[in-house]
């Protein structure tokens, strides 16, 4: 059960940003906004590959998989402090 609560968390995080990154276009950053799609469209294809052939819990697809998540994490960030100066 807190597995789950863990997943969930990850899902409700994953798609806050997801159309964050997505809807924002250009107007905040360019690099930011290819950045962040980039890296949710690496973490997707991750869990649709770990649910049918190649896991997660491997070590080289997890550390992949945790950079695509650093990345979508500070894209908007990234946008907001171009955006301050």
């Amino acid at each position: 059960l807190p597995g789950l609560a863990v997943v969930l968390a990850f899902v409700g995080w994953f798609l806050g940003k997801l159309r964050v990154d997505w809807r924002s276009g250009e107007r905040d950053n360019g690099y930011s906004a290819y950045f962040g799609r980039a890296a949710s469209l690496i973490i997707i294809l991750m869990l649709i590959a770990s649910l049918v052939d190649y896991p997660l819990r491997t070590g080289i697809v997890s550390m992949v998989f945790s950079l695509a998540c650093c990345w979508v994490a500070a894209s908007r960030q990234r946008a907001l402090a171009v955006r301050r100066n």
